[in-house]
């Protein structure tokens, strides 16, 4: 074989090998795999990225609400404007559109699945009983991310999750381990003229003469925060709100919303943010709330309030061996303003964000799908053991209080 046929047969072998290349990788990126990687089932028919409508908004993303949202699907129960596009940006930088029109799945960057409003169906299978998702889009397009979104506790998570193992591409949830992570409320840094407003004295004092307040609606709960309620009323003045209490905030707002927090903060000094089950990572409004309308709140719960507050801004029941010496430690800060006051040094640095979960929920969302922070493929396997287990360990706990009720 001459140079020159050996030249030619050496360039051929190259171009076979590049057509060969480009062949695998768009094979790889489009239907066939993205069958196996976004959804396995043969139920959902994959449709080609190329075939979709273009989207009115040119360039803003656009989501979808698939499932209702606790049994509501319109954008007021959202938080959303009633056209469901954030067009005056009043609580995100970012813009995108929120639909609940199905028929715009086709078009739409993301589908919002709720997991409290998720179906499912049960089929079986020689002779054994399975459950398989139900009410679902039956066709997906390859760069659709579908999310599972949840702020409930796994031990208030009463669908069964095995049902939806390698449906889902992203998390959104409570959780810090979640794709996309939306915690309840958070606290974000003053500027010098909040600060004037926000530096603690004594004028906080001055109105408040009650001790500890509880605003709760559900009366008997996994964490048993109930008993140590009772347990600790034997020892100091503990004034319960709510279905489950003896007092009713005033008509300016319900039992359980900011408005009857903003009441009782002028008149008691500590609040019980007794969470209703033990959870990993799990800190609900009711702990930023109280910080929000000038009470210290009192945390009982299985997240690490570090990592949501400063230390010293809160007081941690766990920490103490009983009921009775918590009472001891409140009474002693009732006693010694200058004390009490040291739980408002924070407030010198942060404050509360003024912006509802939900708010929060999908300006996180819109961010991420905007920006490109989400995995380019990304399928969540086995959504029950992620969501019940937390680095191999259980994420919820039941407490096992002895009758003296030591949390220790």
């Amino acid at each position: 074989m001459s140079r020159k046929q050996q030249y030619l047969f050496l360039n051929f072998g190259l171009a076979i090998s590049i057509l060969l290349f480009i062949n695998v990788l768009y094979f790889s990126t489009n239907n066939w795999d993205v069958r196996r990687i976004f959804y396995p089932q043969d139920s959902v028919r994959l449709i080609s990225t190329s075939k979709l409508p273009v989207n009115l908004t040119k360039g803003i993303k656009r989501i979808l609400f698939w499932t209702e949202y606790f049994g509501h699907e319109d954008f007021p129960s959202l938080e959303l404007g009633p056209t469901g596009v954030d067009v005056q940006r009043q609580f995100c930088d970012y813009g995108c559109e929120f639909t609940t029109n199905k028929e715009l799945i086709s078009s739409s960057d993301a589908l919002i699945f709720h997991g409290r409003d998720l179906k499912t169906e049960s089929f079986e299978v020689r002779e054994s009983s399975l459950v398989r998702p139900n009410h679902i889009p039956t066709e997906r397009n390859a760069s659709q991310y579908w999310i599972f979104y949840l702020l409930e506790s796994p031990v208030n998570t009463f669908v069964p999750l095995e049902a939806f193992n390698n449906f889902f591409n992203l998390t959104m949830t409570y959780r810090t381990d979640s794709d996309i992570y939306v915690p309840y409320q958070r606290l974000v840094k003053i500027t010098e003229t909040e600060l004037q407003n926000e530096t603690p004295n004594r004028k906080l004092l001055q109105k408040k003469s009650k001790m500890v307040a509880w605003i709760v609606s559900n009366c008997e709960t996994q964490s048993k925060r109930e008993l140590l309620v009772k347990e600790l009323k034997k020892y100091i003045q503990v004034d319960v709100y709510g279905s489950c209490g003896e007092n009713s905030c005033s008509s300016h707002g319900r039992d359980n919303g900011l408005a009857c927090y903003e009441e009782i903060g002028k008149s008691y000094k500590f609040y019980l943010s007794f969470e209703n089950t033990l959870c990993t990572d799990y800190v609900t409004e009711k702990f930023f709330n109280a910080l929000a309308t000038g009470m210290v709140p009192i945390v009982y719960g299985g997240a690490n309030y570090s990592q949501h507050a400063p230390k010293g801004s809160y007081i941690d029941a766990r920490s103490f061996s009983s009921m009775k010496e918590l009472a001891s430690y409140l009474l002693n800060l009732d006693k010694y303003d200058k004390l009490y006051l040291k739980y408002f040094q924070w407030k010198k640095h942060f404050r509360v964000e003024n912006v509802t979960v939900l708010q929060r929920s999908w300006c996180r969302l819109c961010r991420a799908l905007s920006t490109g922070e989400v995995p380019l493929v990304r399928t969540v396997s086995n959504l029950k053991s992620w969501w019940m287990r937390y680095r191999n360990s259980t994420v919820c706990t039941t407490p096992d209080l002895p009758e003296t009720l030591e949390l220790l």
